[in-house]
């Protein structure tokens, strides 16, 4: 009896160190996995804690990475500048206002031919013609008093420095309102200071990269993403009021293109 009583003790001391044996091997692996958990879902277990090294999940390894934006601009002379004025008429009937404007803007076209304006450099922008309401209070209602029709035409220069004389041209010939003027640039200029802009981005985050790994004692490795950004490209617009006489416009010295990129570096 008393044996088996100590038999029965024995084997309860043996089940008791392997508990604790199986304790301490199973907890640090429990521990590994929530770590691993957390990092997937983006929480960290152990806020406390930050590490440098590069992770290993599922075989795919995070990178470290330094995130930088350029800025690059490119500038040149206007090229063409775009001049928008309207014909408006008015009359008690649609038809009279009509053909008084028609007769106006042959009038103003006519002008702007003989200056050597060339049919391709004159757009029709648009034409209206619209009632003119007025509220009777006799009659206690709006009525019609009147038409107008607007006709807005471009008219597109690259003799900068003859602007002032357009306006004033077409002004004396029957156009009563100038909208605005534009100063621009031709398409393949504008296209080769989006790549000259693009370029000086790309340099310029690379050496902002550059700076950031020096300072920080790293080694730069390369380029792992890279994307545009924004992209301004200035539209110089003067409005002005009817006018007659001379009048000085002056073209901007220069018209820029400004580009700015994201570039995602790699470093060791």
């Amino acid at each position: 009896m008393k044996s088996l009583r100590n038999i029965t003790l024995s084997l309860c001391i043996i089940a008791i160190v392997l508990l604790a044996i199986n304790l301490v091997v199973i907890l640090p692996t429990f521990k590994q996995v929530q770590e691993l958990q957390s990092i997937r879902s983006g929480r960290f277990a152990t806020p406390k804690t930050f590490t440098t090294e590069t992770i290993s999940i599922e075989g795919k390894e995070i990178e470290k990475t330094i995130s930088v934006t350029g800025s690059g601009t490119a500038s040149t002379k206007p090229e063409i500048a775009m001049i928008t004025l309207s014909v408006i008429t008015r009359s008690e009937t649609a038809s009279e206002a009509q053909g008084l404007n028609a007769e106006r803007m042959n009038d103003v076209i006519d002008a702007l031919k003989e200056a050597g304006i060339k049919d391709n450099q004159i757009t029709t922008l648009g034409y209206s013609l619209r009632p003119i309401l007025e509220y009777d209070k006799d009659l206690k209602r709006t009525v019609i008093i009147g038409y107008e029709c607007v006709n807005t035409i471009r008219v597109t220069l690259e003799e900068l420095d003859k602007v002032g004389e357009i306006i004033d041209l077409a002004v004396s010939a029957g156009a009563n309102e100038v909208s605005s003027i534009r100063f621009t640039l031709k398409p393949e200029t504008m296209k080769e200071l989006k790549l000259e802009a693009l370029a000086k981005a790309i340099e310029d985050a690379k050496a902002k990269a550059s700076t950031i790994a020096e300072a920080a004692g790293v080694t730069l490795i390369g380029p792992i993403t890279i994307s545009i950004g924004s992209m301004y490209i200035p539209r110089t617009t003067e409005f002005l009021a009817p006018m007659k006489g001379e009048t000085p416009i002056i073209a901007p010295e220069e018209l820029s293109v400004t580009i700015t990129v994201t570039v995602v570096y790699a470093f060791d």
